[in-house]
């Protein structure tokens, strides 16, 4: 699979010009090994102290007062690439939120988490389906 998402990176143009900026690609540490910028997320993930979590409700309830991210600022309403708009003027608001949602090697917080997202994705896809005046749309991006 990593060679299928290299070829495609290869071949594929950029959608997603400020989702991650240059230093997300640094190197932290000296050596220039490709795996020194993971060091940092890793090395709060396998510490011994629990990282500070923050659930994915309380998250989604943030985005939804974000003006930021208000219906229309975001991206025009008459987007044809809605997603694409979206993550070029506001990736580093959503790259916020991303980072407040963390968890630790151990296997129950893990599953604690899954089941978080479970419940997140039943939540938006579920309710955001939902109309008065239509019948129940199937679909994420509402």
């Amino acid at each position: 699979m990593a060679v299928e998402g290299l070829a495609q990176a290869a071949v594929n143009r950029v959608d997603h010009e400020n989702f991650y900026d240059a230093c997300y690609f640094n190197s932290s540490n000296s050596d220039g090994g490709y795996t020194s910028s993971l060091t940092p997320p890793l090395s709060s993930i396998s510490s011994n102290t629990k990282p500070q979590h923050t659930h994915a409700f309380t998250i989604l309830e943030r985005i939804l007062k974000d003006g930021r991210l208000a219906v229309g600022k975001a991206c025009a309403q008459d987007s044809q690439d809605q997603i694409t708009d979206i993550l070029n003027n506001e990736g580093k608001v959503i790259q916020e939120y991303a980072s407040m949602w963390k968890t630790s090697e151990d296997e129950k917080e893990i599953q604690e988490r899954v089941e978080e997202l479970a419940w997140l994705v039943a939540l938006m896809f579920g309710i955001g389906g939902w109309k008065n005046d239509r019948q129940f749309k199937a679909d994420f991006y509402l």
